[in-house]
């Protein structure tokens, strides 16, 4: 529009999955420059991107599905929300008699109106009749990791990889499921995994796994590698 400063472009990642997700500022450089572009930056997390689907988790999907041959179990209800495109993860608390709780979220760990009404739709298809079924949003809880130490064998720039370790982790927890809580070990060897050409040790000693309720889902706070939570919440306050 003209006199406009700014405007939002349609991207695409050049490769398709996960490897296309960025945190928000991540991109901010353009291929080829512009004497009419100053910055370029995406101001929110862009985190749509999937990975095909694998064997394993198809072979898991299908056995899931002969659940719901019988209408209004758990598993049934569980499967179909599943099925709801923008649903993430499920639990479901059916420790009441005619009467169960379905805590859903989407990637960012929400549940909008618009999903919402999409999940009620599948559930009035997946409980059986008698049976009455609550839709609530899982319950956020917010995890700093704090004052994670990284050793990196020589020559390998430190600066560039404590960036790349936190969006790791971000990932990570930005992946994790309503009731699964965080598992240290499980992190440490995703961080490995990720950048073994790097990474010579980690020490997560001072770190205790956060165990959850089943209602409840992990997201990511303020993640410091190599440094402390306390002088990172310092800079976002100066």
């Amino acid at each position: 529009q003209e006199g406009s400063r700014s405007i939002i472009l349609k991207i695409e990642a050049v490769e398709k999955g996960k490897r296309g997700n960025a945190v928000a500022g991540e991109i901010c450089k353009m291929e080829m420059g512009s004497a009419n572009i100053a910055n370029v930056a995406n101001t929110n997390d862009i985190f749509n991107g999937e990975d095909r689907e694998s064997e394993a988790s198809r072979a898991q999907r299908f056995k899931e599905f002969v659940h719901t041959l019988q209408r209004g179990t758990a598993e049934a209800i569980a499967y179909g929300i599943k099925e709801v495109p923008g649903v993430s993860g499920v639990y479901i608390d059916d420790n009441y008699i005619g009467f169960a709780i379905a805590y859903v979220h989407d990637k960012a760990g929400n549940l909008n109106n618009e999903l919402y009404e999409e999940v009620y739709k599948a559930v009035e298809i997946y409980r059986s009749a008698g049976i009455e079924v609550a839709i609530k949003p899982a319950v956020k809880r917010v995890i700093d990791v704090d004052n994670i130490k990284v050793i990196y064998r020589e020559g390998v720039n430190s600066i560039l990889y404590d960036s790349m370790i936190t969006v790791a982790i971000k990932e990570y927890m930005d992946n994790m499921k309503v009731s699964q809580s965080l598992k240290y070990s499980s992190l440490l060897a995703y961080i490995y995994d990720s950048y073994s050409e790097a990474i010579a040790y980690v020490d997560l000693e001072n770190l205790k796994d956060v165990n959850i309720r089943k209602d409840e889902i992990i997201r990511p706070g303020v993640i410091a590698v190599n440094t402390t939570v306390e002088k990172l919440k310092g800079k976002e306050k100066s």
